[in-house]
């Protein structure tokens, strides 16, 4: 099941469409998907889980890097980031096997149901509120903040992974949430404010590279149930601003800011670029 939706998920935040894949790619998608299922189904019956879990880079995570990196064509770098998001959005459904298998067997068909409506929930998320940001990351991220951003997920991974074969049975409610609940929620925090503030930090990036000080000053914060971020970057070139956007003259640029000032819209936020004595500032203001 977690391939299905690892597999799933990565169909979605990379912007996998089946009809346009090639003849070759339609037939090895299904097929591919398949042959890891009953490879990874026959380790965990003849070896055990513990086996499975120690192989599951070689009988799962490298396939489906291959197999994405070959069909989306999105270089290695940013495949290896999504590999890890994958990795990092699968965490719901340790956390609830972890919770629950104290109480409910973990061949039992509720346990199944359990984590297929996690699944379930999960994409749903996923689809409507990650969707857009992972599609616009993958298409003019700079692979240099990417190569960065990897080592979030690589860490919280590594952490979930490793506490996921400790008992925590005797831990209080509190302290579990301290363990397992809390680094969960600021990893998913970090992947809001990564995709929602991804064009605003590169384009201060770029602009700040253009002049003498280069520097970029990033904060957010929480006041009075609302998120608050802002970006601000020297620029040297001249900003105009049209219908309170800033413009571009170069081809493919401009989409973030209208995707910024969408997504604050849709959420019922409020933003504002403002460029003043040589320091562009980014504020947005959404919320929660």
């Amino acid at each position: 099941m977690t391939l299905l939706y690892a597999w799933a998920l990565l169909w979605i935040t990379m912007d996998v469409r089946f009809c346009a894949l090639t003849r070759a790619q339609k037939w090895l998608a299904p097929s591919l998907l398949l042959l890891l299922a009953v490879v990874n189904q026959t380790i965990g019956v003849l070896w055990g889980r513990g086996v499975l879990s120690r192989l599951l880079p070689l009988t799962m995570h490298l396939p489906v890097f291959l197999f994405f990196l070959y069909v989306t064509k999105c270089g290695v770098i940013k495949m290896v980031f999504m590999i890890l998001t994958a990795m990092v959005f699968t965490s719901p459904i340790v956390l609830v096997t972890t919770y629950c298998k104290g109480m409910i067997p973990l061949e039992s068909p509720l346990m199944l149901l359990i984590n297929l409506g996690v699944c379930a929930v999960m994409l749903l998320i996923v689809f409507l509120i990650f969707r857009r940001g992972f599609h616009y990351l993958l298409k003019y991220g700079d692979n240099r903040l990417l190569a960065l951003f990897c080592l979030v997920p690589f860490l919280y991974y590594t952490y979930v992974f490793a506490v996921a074969n400790v008992d925590l049975t005797g831990l209080t409610s509190s302290n579990w949430i301290i363990l397992r609940v809390l680094p969960s929620f600021n990893v998913y925090v970090f992947y809001f404010l990564l995709l929602y503030n991804s064009n605003g930090l590169e384009n201060a990036l770029n602009a700040a590279a253009g002049t003498e000080e280069k520097w970029v000053e990033f904060s957010c914060g929480i006041r009075s149930n609302k998120l608050l971020v802002e970006i601000k970057n020297p620029y040297r070139s001249e900003v105009t601003l049209r219908d309170g956007l800033p413009v571009s003259g170069q081809q493919g640029h401009g989409y973030g800011c209208y995707s910024i000032k969408t997504i604050a819209e849709r959420l019922r936020g409020i933003y504002a670029f403002q460029p003043e004595d040589g320091i562009f500032t980014l504020r947005v203001v959404l919320p929660i």
